[in-house]
């Protein structure tokens, strides 16, 4: 197996340590915002409504970082480092921070290995640092600590720069310019492949954050509001129905200026595009005994989510050719196992412990009947997972990275994939083995070709991981898709979690230049789809997208994989 490219990681590690330790000590920055009991609101708004401004993890992967769901946070070595006691409860990231810490909010992905999932060296994960120019946080810290938002403009945790700011006591918002503050780093340009939440705690300090946005500053979430009573007024928000007059997991103040005395032409105006939709503001003044509200609301930008066609394609070869999906109930229903002690199957998972003669080489060998047409069937999904922490390291208790392995008829030896980083935990990884060798497969490798070819995939075996320790990994299922097609209509499926009332959805199919347009439908909540006939449009492999309007803003979701339109 090849591993040298896991070994010097940790170097990575150890540079990134050293440079966060210098960002933390300079260019520090403070926002100060009032924290002023409040008893009554009089105060008015220009508006009743904004919408929410578009926000980077919402547009990328339709899933903001509301610490909600796991993926909003990966946890382990090299995308969070110096941290511990970590938790996500109640839409709540919990961690404990110590010297020269971080968490990762977009990783980049390890050097060395096949990009997958969310990492920023994919093209489509990356931030462009022209639209979403400013970042807001809504977060605790027991005490007064420097922080920064480290970036990467380029992978392997180089072009870094930074926004120094300084941490607060308490639950506070903190809406910064992503513009580089730390002398001699790089600026905040192009596109973003990295972007890093830096504390410095000493002694450690436990860090809850509510939210964080990266977001597209306009003038349609400007608002202004006015006190004509003439008293101090203070803006206060609320994620909840209730209005606010402290500052919690879900409440805070907007850091602007009070309202003094009385004209609306001397009022303020303030940008609210770093909250998220749902948030009620309310101005809130300093004296008199109740608060009214709401008086102003966020509402959602629609947020399309394809479910068909997706990057898994449709269809699975072993079902087409073997009449039943790869199984893994006995020993019988695979075409090897290897390196592998303490087998067993239980509940159509196959678990193992890396055995002899060679324990950093375990692999599992699935049937292939006749042959694969690897040139068709190549959209891979596996769900697999391991026990004990992440580690890549060369040592007993390191190497969890898989690979891939096959053969093709007519040639000598196994070609493999480069390695695939699986993370802890139980994971899906989905991967499009129809890219070119020169991508898929290993670099440091004396046998490299092609997985999609016109010559059949004779020999397929998964590697779990490369650890030379006695690892206990998992097996869930194992699919192997193709493109979507149809020779007659296709049901394009999608749902929108931005959905409001009265939202209307288009449905276009494009193909070299030239756009299609198959139909609108009034969007309801839930499942919605078109069916896009054969007769509607010529032949060939087509993008589709599904735009969808609500009263004040549109969204566009282009699907995964392209839908082939045959006749």
């Amino acid at each position: 197996m090849q591993t040298g490219a896991a070994f010097n990681r940790p170097l990575f590690l150890k540079r990134i340590s050293a440079l966060l330790a210098i960002a933390l000590t300079v260019g520090l920055v403070s926002f100060v915002t009032q924290r002023t009991e409040a008893h009554a609101a009089a105060a008015s708004f220009n508006k009743t409504s904004i919408v929410e401004a578009k926000d980077f993890a919402s547009a990328a992967w339709h899933d903001p970082w509301d610490f909600s769901n796991p993926s909003d946070l990966r946890q382990d070595g090299g995308s969070t480092g110096n941290i511990a006691n970590v938790s996500m409860k109640s839409s709540v990231l919990s961690y404990t921070a110590g010297r020269s810490s971080w968490i990762s909010l977009l990783w980049g992905g390890y050097p060395g290995s096949i990009r997958m999932g969310r990492d920023g060296a994919l093209v489509s994960n990356q931030i462009n640092a022209t639209t979403f120019s400013r970042i807001h946080l809504h977060l605790y810290s027991p005490r007064q600590m420097p922080a920064a938002i480290n970036y990467f403009t380029q992978d392997g945790y180089k072009g870094m720069g930074g926004v120094a700011f300084l941490l607060r006591p308490g639950w506070n918002d903190y809406d910064l310019a992503l513009k580089n503050n730390m002398p001699g780093l790089a600026a905040y340009t192009g596109r973003i492949q990295g972007l890093r939440l830096s504390t410095s705690a000493s002694p450690a300090a436990n860090i809850r954050v509510d939210f964080v946005r990266v977001y597209e500053p306009t003038t349609a979430q400007t608002v202004r509001f006015s006190s004509p009573t003439g008293q101090l007024t203070h803006l206060f928000w609320s994620s909840t129905s209730a209005s606010p007059t402290t500052h919690t997991a879900t409440s805070g103040e907007v850091a602007v200026a009070s309202v003094s005395a009385g004209s609306t032409a001397g009022a303020p105006l303030v940008n609210l595009g770093g909250f998220p939709p749902g948030t009620r503001f309310y101005a809130v003044q300093t004296s008199n005994h109740a608060v009214v509200g709401p008086a102003l609301k966020i509402t959602p930008r629609p947020n399309v989510i394809i479910d068909s066609p997706t990057a898994a394609g449709c269809g699975d070869w072993a079902t087409s050719a073997l009449g039943h999906p790869w199984k893994f109930t006995s020993r019988g229903q695979l075409a090897g196992l290897g390196n592998a002690t303490g087998v067993n199957f239980n509940g159509g998972v196959l678990t193992a412990t890396n055995g002899g003669p060679t324990r950093n080489d375990p692999w599992v060998s699935l049937p292939t009947g006749k042959g694969i047409n690897g040139a068709v069937w190549n959209r891979l999904t596996i769900v697999e997972g391991y026990d004990g922490p992440f580690n890549l390291s060369g040592s007993p208790g390191g190497g969890t990275m898989a690979r891939l392995h096959w053969s093709l008829a007519g040639h000598a030896g196994l070609s493999q994939t480069n390695d695939l980083v699986t993370y802890a935990g139980k994971r899906t990884i989905t991967l499009n083995l129809g890219m070119p060798a020169s991508q898929l497969t290993e670099p440091e490798s004396a046998i490299r070709y092609p997985f999609a070819s016109a010559a059949p995939v004779t020999s397929f075996r998964w590697d779990p991981n490369e650890d030379p320790g006695a690892r206990r990994w998992h097996l869930y299922s194992v699919t192997l898709g193709r493109d979507c097609a149809t020779t007659s209509g296709f049901f394009v499926k999608w749902h929108d979690t931005g959905f409001t009332p009265g939202a209307k959805a288009t449905l276009s199919v494009s193909l070299n230049g030239r756009s299609y347009n198959i139909g609108t439908v009034a969007e309801k909540a839930g499942l919605n789809g078109i069916v896009v006939r054969n007769n509607a449009v010529p032949k060939g492999a087509y993008r589709v997208t599904v735009t969808a309007q609500n009263s004040g803003a549109s969204a566009a979701t282009s699907a995964d994989s392209p839908l082939v339109i045959t006749r």
